[in-house]
């Protein structure tokens, strides 16, 4: 459920957040009848509790949220009394039935749904993070995450205009020389290539031509399926014959609608999922 990300997000940046802060800071406030450092972590641990309740999971036995207040003071006891609030609440929200969602129910502005209700506490939660992220900064504190950030970036090498590029090696590949990969029906795979692109895969003589070679990031949308570590590009001379044959033989397959500077290209799968791109190159001026 999308919300259990929300809501761990929060109970990571509260309780590091927490952590951070010195014992003898937890008394803290900002001025007199606002809330100090250790009681906005009480008021989210009680909140928690709260919403549980509102979803339909009682408060424990031996929790009295009304004397939690009393041990804001006390870093110790307010670390923990977030980690079983959070706990707590997640149970909470796993008890919930997706066909409950729409199931009205009381919150502190009214009426509204158990979904509804999702939006009225992320907002609490996100509205008291940035209360103590301010109330941190102001006694000296950067958050965790933040001086992470910083620490990544002070670290990270600088780029300099001395550097000169890489020089290339002497000796040098001067070519593809062969594409080899798991399946799980091997020889029938390479009866799909032979009979629909016509590779041999013991001896496919290539045409000369220009080859791209580039790594993507890990997180590429570029390849379809994330699961999907790699994908061919075959070079072809006439993209719409060999489109209409694919089509023929029963495989779909996608044609990018748009003539880029460096040619056109169409997309299919092999039997096994495997992302394949054609690509006409585009004809030298």
């Amino acid at each position: 459920m999308e919300f259990l990300d929300e809501v761990s997000y929060y109970e990571q940046r509260f309780i590091r957040l927490a952590d951070a802060i010195p014992a003898e800071k937890y008394s803290w406030r900002p001025s007199e009848g606002v809330r100090s450092i250790g009681e906005v972590y009480m008021h989210v641990a009680t909140g928690n509790y709260n919403f549980a309740r509102m979803l339909g999971t009682p408060i424990p036995a031996g929790i009295d949220t009304k004397a939690m207040l009393a041990s804001a003071n006390d870093k110790t006891k307010v670390a923990q009394a977030l980690k079983d609030s959070f706990a707590h609440f997640r149970s909470a929200i796993l008890a919930v039935k997706d066909s409950e969602l729409d199931k009205e129910i009381k919150t502190p502005r009214g009426e509204s749904t158990i979904r509804g209700a999702f939006f009225l506490m992320t907002g609490h939660f996100g509205e008291h993070l940035g209360q103590s992220i301010s109330y941190a900064r102001m006694v000296g504190i950067v958050p965790p995450w933040t001086e992470e950030r910083q620490h990544q970036e002070t670290t990270k090498p600088k780029p300099s205009s001395l550097t000169s590029p890489p020089k290339e090696p002497s000796a040098k590949v001067t070519g593809i020389g062969g594409v080899f990969f798991r399946a799980h029906e091997p020889k029938v795979l390479a009866d799909w290539y032979r009979a629909n692109f016509g590779i041999d895969e013991r001896a496919w003589q290539q045409q000369a031509g220009p080859t791209a070679f580039t790594p993507f990031k890990e997180d590429t949308k570029y390849f379809g399926n994330p699961s999907k570590q790699w994908m061919l590009n075959f070079r072809v001379a006439d993209l719409d014959a060999l489109v209409a044959q694919l089509k023929t033989a029963g495989i779909e397959v996608t044609v990018d609608p748009e003539n880029y500077p460096y040619g056109r290209f169409a997309r299919t799968h092999d039997p096994e999922g495997n992302p394949i791109e054609l690509w006409q190159p585009a004809e030298p001026k």
